[in-house]
Formats: structure tokens, C-alpha cells, sequence
């Protein structure tokens, strides 16, 4: 089999984002990354005092976490389905990938543990979602959607919604409290 045709590809399209964007990042000025503000010490400070309220937060999280599957959703409708996908997951690695490099800049094994903490357990059901979404995409014509997919994106969206909302905080609480 060839692997554009598995599922290994999606992970080879991230991982080369993700190298891109490590690489891009250690190759920005060192100027640029000191003055980077989520890693420095007074927003670790700022979010030691910050209390959230999870009702406020809640519609936050559900703007920046519908319309991104919404847009791709939409954006599949049009013809290059498969080109969007490696777009996608481009994209996403290299997002990932400057974010490790910047935290691990900054801050060092702190950072490293401040980001897996900060993606906590809500990615996990991001993921599935957003795979079903992709998989569908990328596998078009010869599959087609239906309402297994649409309550597996639905549900995994909204379990991971949830999660970001009330257990989240919690752990990025305790996480920064701690460093």
C-alpha cells in the first residue's frame, strides 16, 4: 500500500510541518523569541492571579474550536479536497512545532511541561474529530459522509470543548502555580 494511501501520511504531512516549524523558529533572531509574550515571566505571573469563570470561558473556547471545523468543513465543499487536508496538517505541525521551540527556548523542560500540560486532556478528543473530518476529506470520493460521522466530529468537539472548559484550567492552575 502506498503510504498517500494510509493514514501513515497525515502524520508524515504533520511531522514536516512540525520540522518546518522548528526550524524556522530557531533560525528567527534570538531578540524576537526574548520578547515573545506566552512564555515570559510576567504572563506565567498574570495567570497565577487570573481566575476564570468557566461560563465566559466557555463561549471563548466554542468560537475558537467550532469555526476552525466549520471553515474546513465548508472549505471542503470545494474541489481540492486533498490539497486542503496537506494544508491543514502543514499548517497544524508547524503551529505545534514553533510552539514547542519557543516554550523550550524560554523556559526549558518547564516550558515543555507548561505546553503538554496546556493541551490537556481536550486534544485527545480534538484530534479524533478533527481526523474523522480530515479522513473523510482526503478519501473522497470513495467515502461518504454520513451521521456517524457527523456525531463523531460532534461529540468528540464537544467532549473536547468541555474538557478545555472546566478541567483544563485546573490543571494549567496547578501547573503554574508549581513552576
Amino acid at each position: 500500500m502506498k503510504i498517500r494511501d494510509s493514514r501513515k501520511y497525515f502524520v508524515v504531512l504533520y511531522l514536516t510541518g512540525f520540522l518546518i516549524g522548528i526550524i524556522s523558529t530557531n533560525l528567527i533572531s534570538r531578540k524576537m523569541i526574548l520578547y515573545s509574550g506566552i512564555f515570559s515571566e510576567s504572563f506565567i505571573n498574570q495567570y497565577r492571579q487570573m481566575q476564570i469563570e468557566p461560563g465566559k470561558y466557555l463561549w471563548y473556547v466554542i468560537g475558537n474550536r467550532v469555526f476552525p471545523v466549520l471553515l474546513l468543513g465548508i472549505l471542503g465543499c470545494m474541489r481540492r479536497k486533498k490539497i486542503l487536508v496537506v494544508i491543514f496538517l502543514c499548517w497544524t505541525g508547524f503551529l505545534c512545532g514553533t510552539g514547542v521551540t519557543l516554550s523550550i527556548l524560554k523556559m526549558g523542560v518547564k516550558g515543555m511541561l507548561l505546553g503538554i500540560v496546556s493541551l490537556t486532556p481536550h486534544i485527545l478528543f480534538y484530534i479524533v474529530g478533527y481526523f474523522i473530518l480530515l479522513w473523510y476529506l482526503y478519501q473522497y470520493p470513495k467515502v461518504q459522509w454520513n451521521g456517524a460521522k457527523t456525531i463523531g466530529v460532534g461529540l468528540s468537539l464537544a467532549i473536547g470543548i468541555l474538557l478545555e472548559t472546566w478541567v483544563n484550567p485546573v490543571l494549567m492552575q496547578w501547573i503554574v502555580r508549581s513552576l
